[in-house]
């Protein structure tokens, strides 16, 4: 499937795929005969894996390959950003539903379990005191120290 449709594109400079692509940074190489048999090939540089004609409209992997790109390496590349895609979303999924549970409190401030082993330090308005999180135990000592209970 696509990444890029005519809308992308129709609007932009006089509805030219050719201008749309030289901006966005594309290959572009020559299939058949420079003549009228002959037609021009782009590769948009962030698009890895797709090909496409001079009218925008997507060219098949054998007719790019006939082209003259390396399509193998660009098919392993948009491969390698799909998964790469995939493993930062569910990371994000991950920390983005994390519980926060309640180690300890002390003097007004409240020492929070974030996941993975990480603690963050709230004041009592909530606003968080560390700028990253910490391990658990630094926390615990943050604590101690901010309550006036370190010895």
């Amino acid at each position: 499937m696509p990444t890029i449709t005519t809308n992308d594109w129709k609007n932009y400079q006089g509805g030219s795929f050719a201008a749309y692509a030289a901006d966005r940074g594309a290959s572009i190489r020559r299939y058949g005969n420079a003549g009228t048999d002959g037609f021009l090939v782009y590769q948009i540089k962030d698009l890895a894996g797709e090909w496409y004609n001079q009218k925008g409209d997507p060219v098949s992997v054998d007719l790019a390959r006939a082209a003259g790109f390396d399509v193998d390496a660009q098919l392993r590349e948009r491969d390698r950003k799909e998964r790469l895609a995939k493993a930062t979303a569910s990371v994000n999924a991950e920390f983005a539903t994390a519980v926060r549970t309640e180690i300890a409190s002390k003097g007004g401030y409240t020492l929070s379990d974030v996941g993975m082993g990480r603690a963050e330090l709230t004041d009592s308005d909530g606003v968080v005191l560390n700028p990253r999180p910490m391990s658990i135990q630094e926390g615990q000592r943050l604590l101690d120290l901010m309550s006036g209970d370190a010895q």
